[in-house]
């Protein structure tokens, strides 16, 4: 399901955003 994988996306750059957050 192409909605399912976007959610996934969507996850993963909010994590990613976190752990920026947390480095800076």
């Amino acid at each position: 399901v192409k909605g399912s994988v976007r959610l996934g996306e969507i996850l993963m750059l909010r994590e990613t955003e976190r752990e920026a957050k947390k480095i800076k």
